[in-house]
């Protein structure tokens, strides 16, 4: 599933947060950025808030629990 392109980010870690098990953001490139990670957060905010607005459609998210998908569901497409 893939992070909509109006979200606040911060609200979304956030939610990450309330997440049983680690959550990732999987790059096309083949990058797993684990969400729980304070250090990944800040190479993803650090990404997100760049001028390119396509960043969000280039990788998906996954949760090592399925169930955690539910908690983020305000935050994806394909939902």
């Amino acid at each position: 599933m893939t992070l909509k392109s109006d979200i606040k980010v911060i609200d979304f870690l956030r939610s990450v947060n309330k997440c049983s098990k680690d959550v990732w953001f999987l790059t096309k490139a083949g990058d797993r950025i684990n969400l729980k990670s304070e250090l990944s957060r800040y190479l993803f905010l650090t990404a997100v808030s760049t001028p390119d607005e396509t960043f969000y459609n280039l990788g998906e998210i996954s949760c090592d629990n399925p169930d955690d998908f539910s908690i983020l569901t305000d935050y994806l497409t394909d939902w």
